[in-house]
């Protein structure tokens, strides 16, 4: 179960997860409390030198038709630099807490709490870290693999066959920023030939100003879990992210 809640939480962590990639669920990475080291020699040891995080620049206006607007939103977050999540997940095994930081294109750091359970990982381009018992170890996830699974990089067209019943239902503010709002289906697929799928009700918040997501509300059942997440997102130059040992 809480594979799959980790699962959950990096589908809601990037919203290009309605991007359709096939990866399987599997890939996400292992409990903090079962974590194997890594035995593969395709994990490096080293890091990858750090690359200059580019300063965000202002989005272009976002199109009038809703659908267009969602998937212009999606791909304006990986141009904006670094940004921050803060999810609350309520499902029907309970509350579950989660951060996420996010430095385009493939640095990832993310904490999810539990009342019985606390799992942290870092992953940097073709490396992972996970911490098990508070000490970090290799792990045999990289950050390539999650960003494969959570469709990171996918295209206009594979969001445009993964969103579905579009609507725009209005304006909001969120942390005082004027944003419109969407609501839409989207289809996770995901097994061998694309045999299982998770489906989700969302609502998006996007910022009328800078044309970047804002926030988000999912509700959906995965696994027989039913679960309605609200996530917040802050975009923050100053993030960083570094191998943790």
């Amino acid at each position: 179960m809480k594979r799959l809640l980790i699962s959950l939480f990096l589908l809601s962590l990037l919203l290009t997860a309605c991007g359709g990639s096939s990866a399987s669920p599997t890939a996400a990475p292992p409990a903090a409390t079962s974590a194997p080291a890594a035995t593969s020699a395709a994990v490096a040891t080293t890091a990858p030198a750090a690359t200059p995080v580019p300063a965000a620049t202002a989005a272009p206006a976002l199109p009038g038709d809703p659908k267009s607007a969602i998937i212009a939103a999606i791909q304006n977050q990986m141009k904006a630099g670094p940004y921050r999540t803060t999810t609350n997940i309520v499902s029907d095994s309970g509350t579950i807490e989660m951060t996420g930081e996010i430095v385009p294109p493939d640095k990832i750091h993310t904490v999810m709490k539990m009342a019985d359970f606390e799992n942290e990982n870092i992953f940097i381009g073709e490396q992972g870290w996970t911490k098990k018992e508070g000490v970090w170890e290799v792990s045999p996830v990289s950050g390539s693999m999650i960003l494969e699974q959570v469709g990171l990089l996918a295209t206009e067209d594979s969001l445009s066959k993964t969103i579905s019943n579009v609507q725009a239902v209005g304006t909001d503010e969120v942390n005082g920023e004027r944003a419109r709002v969407y609501t839409y289906t989207s289809t996770y697929i995901f097994g061998e030939a694309g045999a299982d799928q998770i489906i989700s009700q969302v609502k998006l918040w996007v910022s009328e100003k800078r044309g970047l997501p804002v926030k988000q509300e999912i509700e959906g059942e995965a696994g027989g879990i039913k679960s309605k997440t609200v996530q917040i997102i802050e975009y923050d130059a100053a993030i960083t992210i570094k191998p943790p040992m």
